[in-house]
C-alpha cells in the first residue's frame, strides 16, 4: 500500500511553539539558563536537520555549547549508512554515562536515521537506560513536545512510528556556518536499492513546494543581502552604467552601503549585497552584465537544464573568461556544466572568489586568473609567483636525425650519454623515439610540480 505524505499544518507547528514557551518557563522557574550540545553524524541532510534542531532549542530557551561536558541537553543526530558510523554513535553514547554522572540533570536524546531502525531502537531501550528520548526523522518537528515531556515527567519518550514522512515548513533554524546553508529540496527515496537504507529510515520520496524553497532561499540571501524593488531599483540602475552601457567606474569595487549612498537610497545597516530579480539577458538587463561590485542578479528557473542554458547566455552576454561556480552533488550535472561552459575553471561547491584563487581549493594560490583563449587571454593558468620568474633553459640534442645529417660530433654531457649513444646506434634509421622524448619531458615536469 502506498503511504501518504503528511504535510504538517500551521496549527500543529503553532502548538509546538507553545511547547517551546513551556520549556522556557520550566527553566526560568529554576533560575537556570540551559545549554545544549548537538552532534551531527553523516550526510548534508542530517546537517540540515541539525540546523532545525538548534533552531527549535533556541526557541526553547537553550544556549548552544561545543561539547557534552556540562550540557543540560545532549542530542546525537545519527547516521545509518555505514556500520562504522553506528558503532561510533554507540561508543559516544556509552561515554555519556560519565558526563551524566557529573551533571545529573543532563538529558540525552538520540535522533536521525539510526532511530528509524526498530532493532537499533530496541537496543537503545534495553542497553542504554540513561538515554531519555529517541525520535526518528519523521518526528523531528515534535522535539519541543518530547523535550517538555521528559523534563516534566522524568519518563523516557520514544517517538519512532513508521510513516511515509512528514514535511514541516517554517521550522526555526540556527546555522553555524556564515558562508553556506543547507536548503532541502526533497526528502526520502522510492528506489529501494539493495545496498541503501534511505527509503526505510527517511520514507518515500516527497518534494517541497517550489515557492517554499524559493522563500527559504530569499530569506537566506536577505541575511546581508537587500532585494531592490521599485524606486530603489530604478536609482541603482541609473548609477550602474555610463551612457554608452559600460560599467560606471565610480561603483566598481565599492561595497553595498557605498553604492546605496551614491544611488541615494536607504538600506539596512550591515547590507553586503544589493540584489535584483532579473528576468532576461542582454543590453536591456543591466544585472545580467559583469558588474565587478556588490551587485547581483537573481534568477529563478525550472530545472538544471534551464540553469545550464542561462549560465551559458550570461557568459556570452558579458564575461566569457576565467571561472564559473556551481553548487551540486550531482556529478552528471557538474560534468555537463564543465563541458559546455566557455570558462577555464569550474569551481564546485565553493565560493567562486575564494575557490578561484586557491584559498578553498587545490588550485595554486594566485595573483590573478587567466581566462585563456575563450576569454581572449594568453593563458588559462592561475597566474602565480612562478610566472614572475625568468627561466633560462639550455638544451642538448637527443640524437635526432638532424644531428646525424649534419654529422654532429659535439660531446654531450655525461647526463645525456644514453641519448647520445642512441643517436650513434640508430644511424641506420630515420625515426625518432617519441616515447623516450615524452618520458624525459614528463620527468622534467614532475620536478617542478
Amino acid at each position: 500500500m502506498e503511504k501518504k505524505t503528511t504535510v504538517i499544518s500551521p496549527e500543529a507547528l503553532q502548538r509546538q511553539e507553545g511547547f517551546c514557551g513551556r520549556v522556557r518557563e520550566y527553566w526560568q522557574a529554576q533560575g537556570i539558563t540551559p545549554v545544549a550540545f548537538v552532534e551531527t553524524y553523516g550526510c548534508q541532510q542530517n546537517e540540515a536537520d541539525s540546523e532545525q534542531i538548534r533552531g527549535m532549542l533556541e526557541h526553547c530557551g537553550y544556549g548552544l555549547t561545543d561539547g557534552p561536558e556540562g550540557a543540560d541537553l545532549v542530542i546525537f543526530n545519527t547516521c545509518a549508512i555505514r556500520e562504522h558510523a553506528e558503532q561510533r554513535v554507540f561508543g559516544n553514547v556509552g561515554a555519556l554515562v560519565h558526563t551524566r554522572r557529573r551533571h545529573p540533570r543532563q538529558k540525552i536524546f538520540l535522533c536521525g536515521c539510526m532511530m528509524g531502525q526498530p532493532a537499533v531502537v530496541e537496543r537503545v531501550r534495553k542497553s542504554y537506560p540513561y538515554v531519555d528520548g529517541v525520535f526518528s526523522t519523521h518526528h523531528l518537528w515534535e522535539l519541543p513536545q518530547l523535550l517538555l515531556g521528559v523534563l516534566t515527567t522524568g519518563k523516557r519518550v520514544f517517538s519512532v512510528e513508521d510513516s511515509a514522512g512528514a514535511i514541516a515548513e517554517g521550522l526555526p533554524v540556527v546555522r553555524e556556518n556564515k558562508l553556506k546553508a543547507w536548503v532541502s529540496v526533497m526528502y526520502g527515496c522510492n528506489n529501494f536499492c539493495t545496498y541503501c537504507i534511505v527509503p526505510y529510515v527517511r520514507g518515500r520520496e516527497r518534494s517541497r513546494q517550489p515557492e517554499d524553497i524559493l522563500q527559504e532561499c530569499r530569506a537566506l540571501i536577505a541575511q546581508g543581502g537587500f532585494f531592490l524593488e521599485g524606486e530603489n531599483l530604478t536609482r541603482v540602475k541609473a548609477v550602474m552604467e555610463r551612457g554608452n552601457g559600460s560599467m560606471n567606474p565610480a561603483i566598481v569595487g565599492r561595497d553595498a552601503m557605498t553604492i546605496a549612498r551614491i544611488a541615494g537610497i536607504e538600506v539596512p545597516a550591515g547590507t553586503r549585497l544589493l540584489i535584483s530579480d532579473e528576468q532576461g539577458v542582454g543590453a536591456k538587463f543591466p544585472f545580467s552584465k559583469e558588474k565587478l561590485t556588490a551587485l547581483l542578479g537573481f534568477y529563478v528557473v525550472n530545472d538544471w537544464h534551464q540553469a545550464c542554458e542561462l549560465c551559458h547566455a550570461l557568459l556570452h552576454n558579458c564575461g566569457i573568461g576565467h571561472s564559473l561556480a556551481i553548487h551540486s552533488n550531482n556529478e552528471d550535472v557538474i560534468r555537463e556544466f564543465g563541458l559546455k561552459k566557455p570558462v577555464s575553471r569550474i569551481l564546485v561547491n565553493t565560493p567562486s572568489t575564494q575557490g578561484g584563487v586557491g584559498l578553498t581549493t587545490a588550485l595554486f594560490p594566485s595573483f590573478t586568473l587567466g581566462c585563456g583563449a575563450v576569454g581572449g587571454s594568453a593563458t588559462s593558468d592561475n597566474v602565480t609567483p612562478m610566472n614572475l620568474l625568468n627561466i633560462r633553459r639550455v638544451a642538448y640534442d637527443l640524437g635526432s636525425s638532424m644531428c646525424r645529417h649534419h654529422d654532429c660530433h659535439a660531446e654531450a654531457p655525461k647526463s645525456c650519454c644514453s641519448a647520445a649513444s642512441s643517436c650513434a646506434n640508430a644511424a641506420g634509421t630515420s625515426s625518432i623515439d617519441i616515447n623516450a622524448i615524452t618520458s624525459l619531458i614528463v620527468a622534467e615536469l614532475k620536478k617542478v610540480m
